[in-house]
């Protein structure tokens, strides 16, 4: 919710981090679902810079004692590191009176929603988006007949609602699209996954990245000379 907020106001997470006092990466890991918000005050402050009513916030929070959707789908290794500050430790006995706090303030229990999977799936995706940057997988064909092998591989995947393996294969399948040569063949297969990323992003509801997808692919079929 937060994420989509930012984006329709036109902000990359630098500008929402500074605007509550917080550093960029602490953004992300909230967006992702990675780390919970642990202060009311922290979530007044992101509430009045995103324009969401602050129920609403609270109403998107886990169910009491589970954890979001990214800490459960992620191995431990690659949750959160040691050294966050007690705002970014996930505590369930702060999450507890937070949540109690929230329902004295606004004489209404906590609704419980799930939360929104989709920023969790569309992380890797988002990354590439934002920061242009994906590794290219190892040990693959970075030529065009393993380019198209793997953009066939991408729709099959998107047929079937395999929506989790296409959202973590899609970065790298660009970033592999990009390397291989002529340029025409590379713009052309870039175009084809972008065009998949947008119907993924349709599909999973993120209307932020289907504005960025759709404009990828486009500015990639251009170059392939087939706008």
């Amino acid at each position: 919710m937060i994420a989509k907020a930012r984006r329709r106001k036109g902000w990359p997470q630098r500008d929402l981090a500074a605007m509550i006092d917080k550093s960029e990466s602490w953004v992300s890991q909230v967006e992702r679902d990675v780390i919970p918000v642990n202060s009311l005050e922290t979530l007044r402050r992101i509430s009045d810079a995103v324009g969401v009513p602050l129920p609403e916030l609270l109403a998107a929070a886990p169910p009491s004692g589970q954890p979001p959707t990214s800490v459960r789908r992620r191995p431990a290794s690659a949750r959160v590191g040691g050294n966050l500050g007690p705002e970014e430790a996930d505590d369930p006995v702060r999450r507890r009176k937070l949540l109690a706090a929230a329902a004295v303030v606004f004489a209404t229990p906590v609704a419980t929603a799930s939360p929104a999977q989709a920023a969790g799936t569309l992380a890797p995706l988002e990354d590439l988006l934002l920061y242009g940057t994906a590794p290219v997988p190892e040990e693959v064909d970075v030529s065009p007949a393993g380019v198209a092998a793997s953009v066939k591989a991408s729709r099959q995947h998107f047929r079937a609602a395999r929506y989790d393996t296409l959202a973590r294969t899609l970065p790298g399948q660009i970033a592999r699209a990009r390397a291989v040569k002529p340029a025409e063949v590379s713009a052309t297969a870039v175009a084809d996954l972008y065009n998949i990323a947008a119907r993924l992003c349709i599909k999973l509801g993120e209307d932020g990245l289907v504005a960025i997808t759709s404009d990828r692919t486009l500015n990639s079929a251009r170059r392939a000379g087939t706008p």
